[in-house]
């Protein structure tokens, strides 16, 4: 008699056979390949007949919108000050300025204040514990505005194996990125420090190290030479590699990965301040709230391990920041959610919330973000929603750095 379960009958035609041959794990290889091959595809028609991604331009009133003046003075500035950039007169009546043009005005004429000599950069980690909270499109958001609408030098630290920040600053991991290209080397004890991966953007005034899968690598490394150096301060590898940049850049932006990971741990050490976005959904919330613990946790082991060592353990930061973010207005659980948040994270909750936004969506599947578009390529009353809250969280985190940067040091 024949003991081979039989399927029960079932709709056919609701059915795909299965393969006969069981799938090896290495059909992985392949199915990453073919993917790769059809993201530099659609990169290519995307960008026709511009193979790279290209900046916007800029036109008068946009330029006296971000330095908070009007037209008129604006022009007044541009004939009195030979030194200022004329952009491109396109008609009678409409002037042009490229990004590089744009900033050298915005240092010039705005009202953000310069990191004053003598004081080093500021690291900003944007994290979360969970995916799909916008932490990508938040730190490159972030990273766009402060380099334009307040002059900033910004480096963006791309610490995720799935390199959405890279792809963005317009690099294809593996194809353009290698591992060579990221933190990894230094992680690896092959560098002094992390100039080497430092790589100009498309975008004026912001630079990126890149990642590539490889950098996951890094998350089976450090555990490693741990276990072999005692002594080896593994929390704070990332801040050795990157403090010597901080004379260079005035901001360095950490993109986490969406885990608690040893490179989460170095990135919210490094930092100076930190950035959670948190969309207003219950399972968001729980899941921040475990967030927070864990990092107490894993602090109180690094702070164990100096005090067996005989050394002082102490982490401060300048700013913390809350960003409530994909706001969807039709969610019911949505008013209840920031509710929580307010009631829970009260002063470091940011006033500024992100809308979800379909906008938001296409640039992405476009490789790019609300700041890559110029006037005439989308909606106008669509495309301010968006970047007016990207604007207002940009101003609220130079407005932290510019208090700090500006206190008093204090006594010895």
């Amino acid at each position: 008699m024949d003991n081979m379960q039989r399927i029960p009958p079932g709709p056919a035609s609701l059915l795909r056979p299965v393969p006969a041959a069981r799938v090896s794990y290495r059909e992985f290889a392949r199915l990453r390949a073919a993917a790769q091959l059809v993201l530099e595809a659609a990169r290519k028609r995307m960008q026709e007949p511009h193979p790279r991604k290209r900046p916007p331009t800029f036109t008068t009133s946009e330029i006296a919108a971000m330095v908070n003046k009007n037209r008129r003075k604006i022009n007044y500035e541009l004939n009195a000050n030979e030194a200022l950039p004329k952009g491109e007169l396109v008609t009678a009546a409409r002037r042009v300025f490229t990004l590089k043009e744009a900033r050298a005005l915005v240092r010039a004429l705005g009202e953000s204040p310069p990191r004053p000599a003598g004081r080093r950069g500021k690291i900003i980690a944007v994290t979360n514990f969970k995916g799909g909270s916008s932490k990508t499109t938040t730190a490159f958001h972030l990273a766009q505005a402060l380099s334009l609408r307040h002059g900033r030098k910004v480096l963006l630290v791309d610490l995720d194996s799935q390199a959405s920040a890279t792809v963005l600053c317009d690099l294809l991991p593996e194809k353009e990125v290698r591992a060579e290209h990221t933190v990894l080397p230094f992680l690896d004890g092959e560098a002094p420090d992390l100039r080497y991966a430092v790589q100009e953007t498309y975008w004026d005034g912001l630079s990126v190290i890149p990642a590539t899968f490889e950098v996951y690598s890094a998350e089976v490394n450090i555990p490693i030479e741990t276990a072999r150096d005692a002594s080896l301060d593994f929390w704070s590898l990332l801040y050795a590699g990157l403090e010597p940049l901080l004379e260079e850049f005035d901001v360095i932006v950490i993109d986490c990965p969406p885990s608690l990971s040893y490179l989460t741990l170095n990135a919210v050490y490094a930092a100076d301040g930190l950035v959670l976005p948190t969309p207003p959904e219950s399972l968001d919330f729980a899941s921040s709230a475990m967030y927070w613990q864990l990092l107490v946790d894993l602090f109180d082991v690094v702070e164990a391990r100096c005090r067996n060592n005989g050394v002082a353990f102490a982490k401060e930061y300048d700013f913390i920041n809350v960003l409530i973010s994909k706001v969807n207005p039709r969610s019911p659980a949505a008013p209840v959610v920031r509710q929580w948040i307010l009631d829970a994270y009260r002063a470091y909750v940011l006033p500024i919330e992100v809308p979800l936004s379909d906008m938001t969506s296409a640039k992405a599947s476009e490789f790019g973000s609300v700041y890559d578009l110029s006037r005439d390529d989308a909606d106008p009353r669509s495309v301010a929603r968006i970047r007016d809250a990207a604007n207002a969280i940009a101003r609220e985190i130079d407005n932290q750095m510019v208090q700090r940067w500006y206190q008093t040091e204090p006594a010895a």
